[in-house]
């Protein structure tokens, strides 16, 4: 009894968290070991400051977690793979005026140019008239120029 008071002492917040809060490992931890000595759910749900579910759900998803770190979520899967976005980075490298059509069939990939763009500015770069350039680096002349080579459809790029 004492040690599951001790436990439950160690909370963190006696308050409500903001919905989507992420309970932290070292959080996570303290939850199981609460459950692990017979504190009931509500105590360690008031003790914590999450309700009584959270923390059934948590201990529930002890046994998947490694170190007590959150799974990492699924979201949509990537169009390109590594492999595809090193063969377009190197193929721009090698021809920085290649064209959409042109970069796809060298590729062998079918992407839309958002697609490219998206996966450029990823890696820090971005398409201007004068070339490829790092975020952050182009001139107000290049940034004139940009819609103009996006609605074209020229990767206008030098080596990073």
């Amino acid at each position: 009894m004492q040690i599951q008071q001790q436990l439950l002492a160690q909370g963190t917040s006696k308050t409500e968290r903001p919905k989507g809060y992420e309970l932290t490992p070292q959080e996570r931890a303290k939850i199981v070991g609460a459950r692990e000595v017979g504190a009931s759910w509500r105590q360690i749900g008031r003790a914590f400051g999450i309700s009584p579910s959270t923390a059934r759900n948590t201990v529930a998803r002890a046994s998947k977690r490694v170190d007590s770190v959150s799974q990492p979520r699924s979201g949509r899967p990537r169009e390109l793979s590594e492999r595809d976005e090193r063969h377009i980075l190197r193929t721009l490298q090698q021809n920085p005026r290649i064209k959409h059509n042109a970069l796809v069939e060298k590729c062998g990939i079918n992407v839309a140019r958002s697609t490219i763009s998206q996966m450029l500015k990823r890696h820090g770069m971005r398409r201007t008239s004068g070339g490829m350039t790092t975020i952050g680096e182009a001139s107000d002349d290049n940034n004139k120029d940009t819609k103009h080579h996006e609605q074209h459809g020229a990767y206008h790029t030098t080596a990073r």
